[in-house]
């Protein structure tokens, strides 16, 4: 039964191939894309002229380009190199000057009189000991109440005045600032 519905087909497909419409829509489909073709070609054709125009000018004017570029860059290199030298020569100056400085320092302090020496010591030690944990306090400089001569009311009798001075040591203003 398969034999006889497959060849009904081919015989009908066979029809349908011969009959002079198809022909006609083929040639229509085949000359369409003709058409296509051609349009596609001449457009492909019309940018490659266009390319061959347009590259070259475009590729002279990158070499131009490429001509300053390595111009400046020799230049700027250049440059840098005059910067570097002068750095160098700002450092050895420096160098120079200090080093003579010392020199000429130490030859002062050498030939200092040995009082002036002995003073600065004292003096150092001293700083020293006044540095010692509980000798100096940052945070009482400035204090407003350091010492005051003031007339007040007693409490027993406000009219009777008197007069009280008080004085205080540097005491921490928070127990968190002097940890």
């Amino acid at each position: 039964m398969k034999k006889a519905e497959n060849e009904k087909a081919e015989k009908l497909l066979a029809e349908l191939n011969d009959h002079p419409l198809t022909k006609k829509l083929r040639e229509d489909k085949a000359a369409e894309t003709l058409a296509t073709r051609r349009e596609v070609a001449g457009k492909i054709e019309v940018l490659r002229n266009e390319e061959s125009a347009v590259l070259p000018k475009l590729q002279a004017d990158l070499e131009e380009k490429e001509v300053v570029h390595a111009a400046a860059k020799a230049v700027l290199e250049g440059a840098a190199v005059k910067v570097r030298a002068a750095a160098l020569a700002l450092r050895q100056a420096r160098l120079t000057f200090g080093t003579t400085i010392r020199n000429y320092e130490a030859s002062l302090i050498e030939s200092a009189d040995p009082a002036i020496g002995a003073a600065i010591l004292y003096f150092r030690e001293k700083l020293d000991w006044l540095r010692t944990p509980g000798r100096i306090s940052r945070n009482a400089v400035g204090s407003e109440k350091t010492f005051s001569l003031g007339k007040r009311p007693s409490k027993k009798n406000p009219t009777r005045k008197r007069l009280t001075t008080r004085c205080n040591i540097a005491k921490p203003r928070s127990r968190s600032l002097n940890k």
